[in-house]
């Protein structure tokens, strides 16, 4: 059996799991990209069926598309005033 042969990425990464859409700053394809399908992709299965479904509001939906929605902490602590950290 041979050893594999790792090859470097030299690509920027576009899309990640706290940034699954891409924007004009990080891939200039960005306009034709599949992130933004509205019918299917993650656009759809994030944006659009959590909205429709009233599962997300439309300030929430804008902050997830544009990065700016909070990202998810692991509430291990329960502060005095009753809420975890």
């Amino acid at each position: 059996m041979t050893n594999p042969i790792a090859i470097p990425m030299e690509d920027p990464i576009i899309h990640t799991d706290n940034m699954p859409f891409c924007g004009p700053d990080n891939n200039p394809d960005w306009q034709t990209c599949p992130c933004h399908d509205i019918q299917e992709g993650p656009y759809y299965e994030l944006i659009c069926r959590p909205l429709l479904d009233g599962l997300m509001t439309p300030e929430e939906a804008n902050r997830l598309y544009f990065g700016e929605q909070a990202q998810e902490r692991n509430a291990t602590q329960q502060c005095s005033n009753g809420s975890w950290w």
